[in-house]
């Protein structure tokens, strides 16, 4: 009966053991919710990922781009993240066209099964050296309001203080 105790104690130990290691896995990642450039000229994305978790953590960066924006690196880059530490993950994009485009990142990580996460970034391009596109305001107002990563609810009564964010820069 002795025996039986110390087995049920060992178990039980070990399995608090695994649970704990598997519980504290996380990511937060950010990328500026803004880009500028003119047609033809390669700006870098820097899209910054933090494991938040006590393990490390593997993630894929890949570029999702609209029609009319290329990328040098279209495929994803794989990162090992280390608890705390903060990783740059770089690409070149380059719009064929002027206009505005919405960019997607989208981060495939394990965390006791796939993740996927995206973030996005508006990408404003000049048709020709100090010329910037031109929107209505509403359809401006509808873009940053689909990708903004940060959304703003009034409060009731008419209040905006209260404010909804997500991953911020």
């Amino acid at each position: 009966m002795k025996q039986l105790g110390y087995f049920v104690f060992n178990l039980l130990l070990l399995s608090t053991v695994v649970l704990c290691g598997l519980a504290n896995a996380g990511l937060t990642a950010s990328q500026p919710p803004q880009l500028s450039g003119s047609v033809g000229e390669t700006i870098t994305l820097t899209a910054r990922l933090t494991s938040t978790g006590d393990n490390a953590l593997q993630a894929t960066v890949t570029p999702e781009l609209p029609s009319g924006v290329v990328s040098d690196m279209p495929y994803g880059q794989t990162v090992m993240l280390y608890p705390g530490i903060s990783v740059p993950v770089n690409y070149p994009i380059r719009a064929e066209q002027g206009g505005i485009y919405n960019i997607a990142t989208k981060i495939d990580y394990d965390e006791r099964g796939m993740r996927i996460l995206r973030l996005y970034s508006t990408f404003s391009v000049a048709a020709q050296t100090g010329v910037s596109p031109t929107t209505s305001p509403s359809s401006q107002q509808a873009i940053n309001l689909y990708h903004s990563p940060i959304l703003e609810i009034p409060a009731i009564g008419g209040s905006s203080d209260g404010i909804l964010s997500g991953n911020s820069t």
